[in-house]
C-alpha cells in the first residue's frame, strides 16, 4: 500500500486492532462494529461524489428533494405519463433524463 499510494492516501481501519490471539468471536464482533461504520462512510462518499440533480427523478429519493426539485420532478413524470415514449425525440430526451436519475425499471412515472 505504501509503494502504491505513498503519502497520498492514509489507510485506516473501521475497528480497533485485534490482538494476534483474537478468537473467531472477537473477529466477528469487530466486524459487527465495523460494518455499520463502513456503510456510513460509503454513503458519505456517495453523497459527495454526486450532485443532487443526478437523482432528482428517482422516486427512491423524493423525500430528500427541495420544493423546486419536487416541482420539476413531478412535471417530468406528468410529461412521461402523457406522451408517447418512442422515436428519435424520445431517445434523445431519455438520454437527458438518465442524467437526472430516471430509473429504467418501467415504473419511473407512476
Amino acid at each position: 500500500q505504501t509503494e502504491l499510494w505513498g503519502d497520498t492516501v492514509k489507510v485506516i481501519s473501521f475497528h480497533p486492532p485485534l490482538p494476534h490471539d483474537a478468537t473467531s468471536y472477537d473477529r466477528a464482533r469487530a466486524m459487527a462494529v465495523a460494518i455499520p461504520e463502513l456503510q456510513k462512510f460509503l454513503d458519505l462518499v456517495g453523497l459527495h461524489a454526486t450532485e443532487s440533480s443526478s437523482f432528482v427523478l428517482d422516486r427512491t429519493y423524493e423525500t430528500m428533494l427541495t420544493e423546486d426539485e419536487e416541482t420539476f420532478a413531478e412535471a417530468i413524470h406528468q410529461l412521461l405519463r402523457t406522451q408517447p415514449q418512442q422515436g428519435e425525440l424520445w431517445k434523445n430526451l431519455r438520454t437527458l433524463l438518465d442524467r437526472f436519475g430516471l430509473p429504467r425499471n418501467g415504473e419511473e412515472h407512476n
